[in-house]
């Protein structure tokens, strides 16, 4: 095999030479290029192997010709640019060859490289300790081993340590080792370079007989539910090396989902970490067990082992509960934001009954919690003062805090026969919020904040003053509700909704023109059109502005006539009715964005 197959070109492609010609003008006779300048400048020089070295050539036509650049070794093309950086990883010669072709011709600079060996001196391990060759030790006593070495490339250089020919240590030179068994012992330390090596060698003699007696066993084992999610503490004393003596090595703690009390339970039981170092029998012990499957009961047991590997009979083994996930907050009546005492707040199994604050807090719940129920009746299938409420949980924090916004079971006071929702509250909230499921969204989003700011200019159509009129309808809205819904500013860009007037026969409507980033309302307009001659502002205004505001507060039609906000009819009411009161009470509490299928009707 040819020397050069081993080079490493950085950058180079390999491309199939052009056949094109490159001459600007074909008819004339053709001038090679002319090699301008060329690195490096000497001819004959010497590398070392693994180094590298950029070559380069810069060439100009007369003709103005296409320049194609080549650097060859041999036969062999390394380059098809203008420079390539040579690099080899073995010794040798190399000729090499940089072109410039114009289409025709060719001119070319040439180096010659001498690719020398890099010299390798073998280590010499010039210090070591114990610096006896033969050593005599007892049985459970250490030793440490330490050795140096002398090389020219020192950072590179690898220590190992072999003991019977079975490898102990890698990558350092020192080495300690306890014997637990007696016998006799080879030890030898190795530096290696890669490529050559040094050894020292000890024999070691090891007499005295190994200790057999175990710990005592930890039987005043005791813990509880720790402070982080997932975790319990232990506390015990600490137990003695020789029975009720000494300090041992370390302890073991093992938990399980049964009691561990057999040598199979305790070998099925999953090891913890985190144990702490040992203090002298009769010490204080402590110790935080974590990633443990929170809200979940445990057992647990622990075990000491001293240093002949000896390990203690099993002690008394506990149950303990895991830290889980902490759930409180309030429940609140939508419909007034007071709290409510005796909601039922429950989930996985734990439950908890709000007090005179509406106040409620579950300790310890696992962590596949993914909702919590709110009910205030006892008996199943009756409805109880407040409709239930299952509202979805993430545990995002610790505690979780979930309000819960239960609806009263208000009765429907203000239908008229035929009665669509059969007097049921619940289906005309669900209904006028246009939150029905079966295609519609169960989301309603309201405004984020109360008082909404209006900009109520003035206005005189057909000897009505409609502005008058619109601040009429709010303060019936507020007087329905006792709520402080409205406030009139001079200011358009300020407002949250305003009050526009066209000149044509159209349906009056409420438009949102502005969207918050969650989707809640920004800003609405109230359209008045001053022709319409369905629902006419010289006989009906009152009627038309009580409405309208309802569509600005976020209520959609009613299909009951006997409602202020029924559509595509005029109702037979003219003012707030009791229920649709409630409903804008229920909203103005709830978050801007409520999913109404939290609510269930049981």
């Amino acid at each position: 095999m040819k020397k050069w197959a081993c080079l490493i070109c950085v950058g180079a492609i390999l491309l199939s030479l052009n056949s094109c010609i490159f001459q600007s003008d074909p008819v004339a006779p053709n001038n090679p290029p002319t090699i301008e300048s060329y690195q490096p400048k000497e001819t004959y020089f010497s590398i070392v192997v693994l180094d590298s070295c950029l070559f380069s050539i810069q060439a100009s036509d007369p003709d103005n010709d296409q320049i194609d650049y080549r650097f060859l070794v041999g036969d062999s093309v390394l380059s098809t640019v203008d420079s390539f950086m040579f690099r080899t990883v073995e010794s040798g010669y190399f000729n090499i060859h940089g072109r410039a072709y114009d289409g025709e011709g060719y001119v070319y600079h040439e180096w010659h490289v001498t690719v020398l060996d890099e010299q390798n001196e073998p280590p010499k391990i010039n210090w070591f300790v114990p610096e006896q060759e033969a050593v005599a030790t007892t049985v459970g006593d250490t030793l440490e081993f330490y050795f140096t070495a002398d090389d020219d490339d020192p950072e590179t250089l690898q220590y190992i340590y072999k003991l019977d020919n079975s490898v102990v240590s890698i990558s350092s030179p020192h080495y300690v080792a306890r014997f637990l068994e007696r016998g006799d012992y080879l030890l030898k330390g190795i530096v290696w370079d890669g490529e050559y090596g040094d050894t020292i060698s000890w024999n070691i003699s090891v007499t005295g007989d190994p200790d057999s007696i175990p710990p005592s066993p930890i039987n005043d084992l005791e813990g509880g539910v720790g402070e982080a999610i997932g975790s319990i503490w232990l506390s015990w004393t600490a137990p003695g090396d020789d029975s009720t003596y000494g300090t041992v090595a370390a302890y073991i703690v093992r938990t399980a989902k049964y009691p561990i009390l057999t040598e199979d339970d305790w070998d099925e039981a999953a090891g913890k970490l985190g144990e702490p170092v040992p203090g002298p029998a009769g010490t204080p012990e402590s110790m935080v067990v974590t990633l443990l499957n929170p809200g979940t009961f445990i057992y647990v047991t622990m075990r000491a082992l001293d240093d002949f590997f000896n390990l203690s009979p099993i002690g008394n083994c506990i149950r303990l509960l895991v830290r889980g996930v902490d759930f409180e907050g309030y429940a609140i009546d939508a419909s007034t934001g007071e709290p409510i005492e005796g909601i039922v707040v429950s989930g996985a199994g734990n439950a908890d009954t709000t007090d005179g604050t509406g106040w409620y807090r579950m300790e310890n719940l696992p962590v596949y919690v993914t909702s919590l129920s709110a009910k205030d009746e006892n008996i199943s299938n009756e409805l109880g003062s407040y409709f239930d409420c299952i509202y979805p949980v993430a545990i995002t924090s610790q505690p979780v805090v979930a309000n819960f916004y239960a609806v009263p079971t208000f009765d429907l006071v203000n239908t008229i026969e035929p009665d669509q929702y059969d007097g049921r509250f619940y289906a005309f909230m669900r209904d006028i919020t246009d939150t029905q499921e079966f295609g519609r969204p169960t989301i309603h989003k309201s405004w984020n904040h109360y008082p909404l700011t209006v900009l109520n200019l003035e206005k005189v159509h057909d000897d009505v003053d409609l502005q008058a009129v619109a601040r009429a309808a709010m303060d019936e809205w507020e007087v329905a509700t006792g709520l402080n819904l409205f406030e009139e500013i001079d200011d358009f860009e300020s407002a949250d909704f305003y009050i526009a007037y066209y000149d044509s026969n159209d349906r009056h409507e409420v438009a949102t023109i502005a969207y918050n980033e969650d989707g809640t309302p920004a800003k609405k307009e109230i359209s008045i059109f001053l022709q319409n001659n369905e629902v006419p502002l010289y006989r009906y205004a009152n009627l038309v502005y009580l409405h309208e505001l309802g569509h600005v507060l976020c209520l959609d039609h009613s299909r009951n006539i006997g409602h202020l906000m029924v559509g595509l009819t005029l109702p037979k009411t003219r003012y707030v009715t009791t229920d649709e009161a409630n409903v804008v009470k229920l909203i103005y509490h709830f978050p801007p964005v409520h999913d109404y299928s939290h609510i269930i009707e049981e």
